[in-house]
């Protein structure tokens, strides 16, 4: 038996209730520094282990007697190279075929080496959480920051604007609405790194309110005619029965409705975009489904996760063609899981592509 237990990977040892050796495997004799077999038997941990290691291994063997069962510890232990191993050990009371405990044994395994890589993930992961917050501070920063000159700029475009109208000053008016449409894309990038940002931080929070949900839909495609037209498309808009009111955060339910479509209008040209609304009842939850599909470029599959990944699109053609930060869809799934659905993308390189948002009411 004890050849046996003398090719076990692990260090094995059985003491009496004295605290001394009654076996210890080839394993255990080689971590302590090569100790002979009879030179560890009748020998207690005190020979082996300064006093403070020695103390606390003694008092997990009495945690084990008080209980009366198996228990799990680690263990910091000095080894014969002069480091200190971290070892998971099981240890148990033994008894004989009357049931009395005449000895407790002890099974140990090092796991030095995990210890220490479990040790650097934790340290990696704080590092990444640490700069990961100091990216979300300066983004809400710098939007903050960039907004305020931003809003200044439009407003002052549009007063050029009227101003050059009432002057009838026509030659200036189409560059003034150039600077006017640039500094409102601007705007709108700016926002999306703010959401980001929130979002990132934890900050983002969700209010809702009862609303109609036909209106929600015409003012949706009222704001994004202007992008359809653009590219010659068209919308057409299927509407299910009985959509009435609903209960949800309306303003980020109304923003990722415009991002979907206005996502469809981008990468669509003279043709089609769909938006059918409808709810649907599974489980006594009431569920509400927005799918946009349109018949523009659509994605290759090995794709199609890449347009949920923030300041990332489909490829690197897809940034060059059609402009754009990556962050629409991103920040569209992102509001879904907060509001408790989810927004899911079907799609087929140079077809067609199906965006689908599921919340619940």
């Amino acid at each position: 038996m004890y050849a046996v237990l003398d090719h076990s990977p692990a260090a094995i040892h059985l003491k009496d209730l004295e605290g001394r050796y009654l076996m210890v495997n080839r394993v255990w004799r080689e971590r302590i520094g090569g100790v002979s077999e009879g030179g560890a038997i009748g020998a207690t941990i005190h020979d082996f282990q300064p006093p403070e290691v020695a103390e606390e291994l003694e008092r997990n063997d009495r945690n084990v007697l008080e209980a009366g069962k198996v228990m799990q510890f680690e263990e910091e232990v000095p080894q014969d190279d002069g480091m200190v191993h971290t070892l998971m050990t099981y240890k148990f009371p033994v008894a004989d075929e009357n049931g009395k405990v005449f000895a407790i044994g002890g099974v140990s395994s090092d796991v030095t080496e995990r210890k220490q890589l479990e040790d650097e993930l934790s340290e990696s992961k704080e590092r990444a959480e640490a700069a990961n917050q100091a990216k979300s501070a300066f983004l809400a920063n710098m939007s903050h920051e960039l907004r305020t000159p931003m809003n200044a700029i439009l407003g002052y475009s549009e007063m050029l604007m009227e101003e050059a109208e009432d002057l009838e000053q026509e030659e200036f008016i189409p560059d003034l609405k150039k600077i006017h449409q640039s500094g409102t894309h601007l705007l709108s990038l700016i926002n999306d790194v703010l959401d980001l940002s929130k979002i990132e931080s934890g900050k983002m929070e969700a209010f809702a309110e009862e609303f109609d949900l036909d209106m929600l839909i015409d003012e949706a495609s009222a704001t994004v005619h202007p992008l359809l037209e653009k590219n010659n498309n068209s919308l057409a808009i299927e509407r299910g029965k009985n959509l009435g009111m609903a209960y949800q955060d309306m303003t980020k339910l109304r923003q990722n409705l415009f991002n979907l479509l206005s996502n469809a209008a981008k990468f669509t040209h003279e043709g089609t975009v769909t938006l059918e609304v409808k709810r649907t009842e599974q489980a006594g939850v009431s569920w509400l489904t927005f799918a946009v599909s349109d018949t523009g470029i659509g994605i290759a599959e090995d794709k199609i996760e890449h347009v949920f990944k923030e300041f990332s699109q489909a490829d690197d053609s897809t940034t060059r063609d059609y402009g754009g930060t990556g962050l629409g869809l991103a920040i569209s799934r992102r509001f879904c899981e907060l509001l408790g659905g989810d927004l899911s993308v079907h799609s087929e390189l140079g077809d067609t592509q199906a965006l689908t948002m599921v919340i619940g009411l």
